[in-house]
């Protein structure tokens, strides 16, 4: 429980998902089961530990609601969120019952406890990626909604590419950026990420589509999803937005190394061109590292006091061994 004098940074740990998604390095079930456990036991409190997506295009997430089987078996202490593509067959109950089925799945694992959905701000992305328009795509995830409210499930909603750099700069006005997340919002949405998807929104770029957009939403409901690319940025995205009220950001456990300036793809083998997340383990360490960067006055005018995430650096630290290990980085 917090204290009066603490401001809490909240994480969301979307590695499960996200980096499984953009990287297509296989890990077993018991070993992706096992780090999550381990990240529970360090205080993280909300997981996405999957997708439910077409498995014949993302084999590397079909063991998504065997991982929830698992989980559930034991004593959760966290929320399970589950990633859910725009086509009605990918609602969680219709794909567990599909599963069920074909006998891909031994028993019904229950429903998440929340489901997250996506929509870029680039109409381009929403092509390539979903081969529909944003429209389109907007429409499915209204029924989602709909069928997640009857069964008592939170939403979580994405909005990609929200900062621009998909392909270039100029790709994702800011009004779109602010249109698909008042629309979330509208659906139900309790929370909405906002995506720096390619990892290249330089700092004055950033600064001003934020200073755009932060008028326009409700900023306690507000993430920050990053991707982290040669320019290193994600640091100071996040001392401008903290500022402001924005206390959720998206990290992975994935905590594989970064690329370097001089050779920026040096690092990143990606299959699908999209840099790693912001580290788990290095977001805790920010965090604490906020205290000694913001004067106590300037904490005092933000509403709080020390800043954190009430996560055990040591635990994660020790999930990243892990699972580095199993991964063989």
């Amino acid at each position: 429980m917090n204290t009066p004098s603490e401001t809490k940074i909240h994480l969301y740990e979307v590695g499960f998902r996200d980096w499984r998604f953009s990287h297509k390095l296989a890990a077993d079930t018991d070993s992706l089961v096992t780090t999550i456990r381990m990240l529970e036991e360090a205080g993280i409190e909300r997981i996405e530990i999957g997708a439910s997506v077409n498995y014949k295009k993302y084999p590397e997430l079909r063991d998504t609601y065997e991982i929830l089987r698992r989980l559930r078996k034991g004593k959760p202490k966290a929320k399970y969120g589950i990633y859910v593509g725009p086509t009605e067959k990918n609602y969680p109950s219709v794909k567990i019952n599909r599963l069920l089925q074909k006998g891909l799945l031994s028993e019904h694992p229950g429903l998440p406890d929340e489901i997250c959905v996506s929509i870029s701000a680039s109409e381009e992305r929403n092509f390539e990626i979903y081969q529909m328009s944003g429209n389109s795509i907007f429409d499915c995830i209204q029924r989602h909604v709909e069928k997640a409210q009857r069964d008592g499930i939170r939403v979580r909603g994405y909005v990609s590419a929200a900062f621009g750099g998909y392909k270039d700069k100029l790709d994702a006005p800011v009004s779109s950026a602010i249109g698909w997340c008042q629309l979330l919002f509208g659906l139900g949405c309790y929370e909405v990420a906002l995506g720096d998807t390619r990892g290249k929104a330089d700092p004055e770029g950033f600064k001003k589509m934020w200073d755009r957009m932060k008028s326009f939403l409700p900023l306690e409901r507000i993430a920050l999803h990053i991707h982290t690319h040669w320019y290193v940025n994600w640091e100071s995205h996040l001392m401008r937005v903290v500022r402001d009220g924005v206390h959720t950001f998206d990290t992975s456990v994935f905590d594989l190394p970064e690329p370097s300036r001089q050779n920026p793809d040096d690092l990143l083998p990606f299959d699908r061109q999209i840099p790693p997340n912001a580290s788990t383990q290095k977001m805790v360490s920010f965090v604490n590292q906020l205290n000694t960067d913001f004067p106590e006055s300037e904490r005092t005018k933000m509403g709080g006091g020390r800043f954190t995430t009430g996560v055990d650096l040591e635990k994660v630290r020790q999930a990243v061994s892990y699972i580095r290990g199993v991964l063989h980085r």
